[in-house]
């Protein structure tokens, strides 16, 4: 019969661990990318609206000129969900 039957062993608690490491990272690394993502697409519409107005197409400038302030305050949201 053996005496540690009711016991977890060592392994298992590192494998718990390395998982709640693992999911945790994950996690972090999701959040952190959709934080960049946002940021990108934010410096992208300024330098797109940037470009129509060099070209001399105000309307278009103006439309995609107003997207940044959408993409930094969801940037902003992704960051505080951490």
């Amino acid at each position: 019969m053996d005496i540690d039957a009711g016991k977890a062993a060592p392994a298992d608690y590192l494998n718990a661990s390395v998982r709640n490491v693992d999911s945790k990272l994950k996690e972090e690394t999701a959040n952190n990318t959709l934080h960049t993502t946002l940021l990108v697409c934010g410096f992208l519409s300024i330098a797109a609206s940037l470009g129509f107005q060099a070209a001399g197409k105000k309307h278009e400038a103006l439309f995609v000129g107003q997207w940044p302030t959408a993409f930094f305050i969801l940037a902003i949201g992704a960051r505080q969900l951490r």
